[in-house]
């Protein structure tokens, strides 16, 4: 499975973990938001699905 890109201005937030990333391979998985909305959110640290 290829890593997706947020688009620019936005990040990907897991609604459950409340973090956001840069980089996801499933997108489908999370909510696409603002960089602006995302600075409510603690970033996440990277893992084998999702990456800053």
């Amino acid at each position: 499975m290829e890593w997706h890109k947020a688009p620019a201005g936005k990040r990907f937030l897991d609604k459950e973990s409340q973090l956001t990333y840069k980089q996801v391979k499933n997108p489908s998985n999370f909510e696409e938001i603002s960089e602006e909305e995302a600075a409510k959110y603690k970033p996440g640290h990277g893992n084998r699905s999702a990456k800053q």
